[in-house]
């Protein structure tokens, strides 16, 4: 299907509600209520419909990753008006929206959330911690103002291409993406861990040398503790706490090493 000017602003309007779905989610359908009113505000009814099809197939259970669900809805609003101006479609809008949510929910949580979220929040705290002041713009530009643009881009083109926009994101290869993501953060976190450790040495001499002691009680304390079923999300930020409260006090920034 050919995209018309018009299309712009009102896939922008989709795009901008779309924020609000993670507030519709709830224990018994997820989000599944959000995406009965995205698709709602969306649908044209040819002038032939004398009588609108009911939305009730779209009222269950509906969970996927939220940056991605805009390709998706709006994949589905094409085959529900295809099929309202009596065009035949590969699949039901219903069956095409249940086989495709969980698969893109697992590669689109591995891409923002396990992979490119952790990237740039990490680069970020090496910035702060380097005493940069603009490493706000760092969160700004590599995932706020990406993640904005891909729920805009993903809207066009699950409505320019109908089911075939599950062809595009294999072929973007999104798990090969988050996979290199991941690897980034490590590389990362070593050179943090290595500008820490390094900082630590001129801040307390020989005490540099419990550090490898210390780390090798932690690292199996952590897999023990994960092996129990602490969830990972916790730790983080138990981590991120302790080091807010005593990094600044024990290992100053490195632009202020020569005051």
């Amino acid at each position: 299907m050919r995209l018309l000017p018009e299309d712009l602003g009102r896939w922008l309007r989709f795009s901008a509600a779309s924020l609000l779905l993670p507030l519709s989610w709830n224990y018994k359908t997820f989000q599944g209520l959000g995406c009965l009113w995205l698709l709602r505000g969306q649908l044209r009814y040819p002038a032939a419909v004398q009588h609108k099809e009911p939305l009730q197939p779209f009222a269950g259970y509906f969970n996927t990753n939220v940056f991605l669900a805009p390709a998706v809805l709006a994949a589905v609003v094409r085959l529900y008006e295809e099929r309202l101006s009596g065009q035949s479609t590969l699949m039901a809008p219903e069956a095409f929206l249940r086989a495709v949510m969980a698969p893109v929910a697992a590669v689109g949580d591995a891409l923002f959330w396990g992979g490119l979220r952790p990237l740039v929040f990490c680069a970020a705290l090496l910035l702060a911690w380097l005493g940069w002041p603009g490493w706000p713009l760092v969160v700004l530009a590599g995932f706020i103002l990406p993640t904005l643009l891909v729920r805009l881009l993903g809207s066009l083109q699950g409505y320019g291409r109908g089911h075939q926009v599950v062809m595009l994101l294999q072929h973007l290869r999104l798990a090969d993406l988050a996979i290199r993501c991941k690897q980034t953060t490590l590389v990362l976190l070593g050179a943090g861990c290595a500008l820490l450790l390094h900082q630590l040495e001129l801040a307390n001499g020989l005490l540099i040398l419990l550090v490898p002691l210390l780390f090798a009680v932690l690292i199996p304390l952590l897999a023990l503790v994960l092996r129990r079923g602490i969830s990972l999300v916790l730790l983080w930020w138990l981590a991120l706490l302790l080091l807010i409260l005593f990094l600044p006090e024990a290992v100053p920034p490195l632009s202020q090493r020569g005051n």
